[in-house]
């Protein structure tokens, strides 16, 4: 003899699924009072989504001036705060492109070759000839028919640092 329930096959499945239907055939709608209702009346609603409306789609914002300067501009080299400095002259589209000042130091920095170097007092100095620079001294080098202002920034016992506007550049001693 079998148990009931084997007897019985799928037919609690077949109730269940046969009252399905009539359980959602129609929503349920609760009771509720207007003034216990947590919905604005949509009157009151319209202008909040007008101005959300309004936030999604901005309008287009105006142009900006072909000579308007602004920080994304990494092709326009900056001009010197010098109006006489070389760097600032208006260029010839037929002259060559205008160097940068990383350029133009290690152009000239290959240009000087100290003797060697020496210390008195604890002061290291770098020797041309009978000229000694310390840390910190600033002397002029004259380029290509225009003169530049270098600082001296470090010595070491086989090398020298030069400082031209922001760039830096270390160079072997000879």
């Amino acid at each position: 003899m079998k148990p009931p329930f084997r007897r019985l096959g799928s037919l609690p499945v077949l109730l269940v699924l046969a009252g399905a239907p009539a359980a959602f055939a129609a929503p349920l709608k609760p009771h509720v009072h207007h003034e216990d209702s947590d919905l604005v009346p949509s009157e009151t609603r319209q202008p909040v989504l007008e101005l959300a409306a309004g936030l999604s789609h901005p309008a287009e914002p105006p142009p900006i001036s072909a000579g308007l300067k602004t920080p994304f501009d990494f092709d326009r080299a900056e001009p010197d705060s010098n109006p006489s400095s070389p760097n600032n002259a208006v260029q010839n589209p037929n002259s060559p492109p205008q160097r940068t000042a990383r350029d133009i130091l290690e152009a000239v920095a290959s240009l000087i070759k100290p003797n060697g170097t020496f210390v008195i007092n604890g002061q290291t100095f770098l020797t041309f000839g009978q000229r000694k620079l310390k840390v910190g001294d600033k002397f002029t080098i004259t380029f290509e028919g225009n003169d530049y202002e270098l600082v001296l920034v470090a010595i070491e016992r086989i090398s020298f640092t030069l400082r031209y506007q922001n760039e830096e550049t270390t160079r072997p001693i000879h």
